[in-house]
């Protein structure tokens, strides 16, 4: 009897769960991340590279985490070893590195950056195909899709014309196919807009280093200059490189065109707020506290 219950015991024991691949953590880890789940997050990476230890999609979203809990440290070693991996892919971890390090090491790691996204809006301009954002290349893993507009219509010996049916069923297979075009434009658009702020975000950053830690280097003022002027091209709407600009000419003792700067800084934050507005409850009136906190550093150097 006992071993008969025994017996029963022994097939109703769980099977032992298969374990999860290196990929399958990865999401997990970028999903906890999502979500603010950060020590849950760097757990499933850790078990990712427990796996895959040269896996650099796991390297660099490990490094972002303890960015963020402050695990300096050990964040840069993971992104040393990415680079070391994978050099050329992915520009985040070079702009991520040259928050952890400073002076000249953090120009090289903007700059690398900042070369990684140019390549990659190059590649997006010359390919129509689904663009991969970590890569910097045409997505390969697009199915081949084929147009009805494309395919010769036979016809009817029945009846020349079509009957109201098919034509309708045209329609919408035309208005799909439109829906489907202006999704991927809109995509490809929200990716290039993307991949400028943040050249525009490296720029700055470099114009900053050369403003203070690197302030006295021969290149200094030109390098900065040049820097700024390029993140205005790029980004002709975002405050930030205005803001810079204007510590830029005040470094040059030229406050008139300080002002200026500082002037056209404030109407664009005054403009994104309204903007943000029409889909979150702000006080449109008040500047926003990054304005309230920076732009009196400039405006006391008068």
């Amino acid at each position: 009897m006992n071993r008969m219950k025994a017996m029963k015991m022994k097939g109703k024991r769980k099977q032992p769960q298969k374990s999860k691949s290196a990929a399958q953590l990865i999401e997990k880890a970028e999903d906890c991340f999502e979500k603010f789940q950060v020590e849950l997050s760097a757990k499933f990476y850790n078990q990712a590279l427990s796996i895959e230890p040269s896996n650099t999609r796991a390297l660099d979203g490990l490094g972002e985490v303890l960015i963020e809990l402050g695990d300096f440290e050990n964040a840069k070693e993971a992104f040393k070893k990415s680079i070391q991996i994978s050099p050329e892919e992915n520009h985040a971890k070079y702009m991520n590195m040259g928050q952890l390090v400073g002076g000249e090491e953090a120009i090289a790691c903007y700059k690398k950056g900042i070369s990684i996204i140019s390549q990659k809006l190059t590649n997006l301009a010359q390919s129509s195909a689904p663009f991969n954002f970590m890569t910097g290349q045409p997505s390969t893993s697009q199915s081949t899709t084929f147009s009805v507009k494309s395919i010769p219509q036979i016809p009817s010996t029945e009846s020349e014309s079509e009957s109201d049916s098919e034509r309708e069923d045209n329609e919408d297979t035309e208005l799909s196919e439109s829906e489907e075009d202006d999704t991927e434009e809109k995509r490809q658009k929200r990716i290039i807009s993307t991949l400028n702020q943040e050249m525009c975000s490296g720029l700055c950053s470099i114009a900053e280093i050369y403003l203070t830690d690197e302030c006295f280097a021969d290149e200094a003022e030109n390098e900065c200059g040049a820097c700024l002027e390029k993140a205005l091209a790029v980004c002709p709407l975002n405050p930030e490189p205005y803001f810079m600009m204007a510590s830029y000419k005040i470094s040059q003792r030229k406050p008139d065109e300080a002002l200026n700067y500082l002037k056209q800084t404030y109407n664009l934050w005054r403009k994104k707020r309204q903007i943000n507005s029409l889909f979150t409850k702000c006080d449109t009136t008040q500047p926003n506290y990054l304005l309230n906190y920076h732009t009196p550093s400039p405006l006391l150097k008068f």
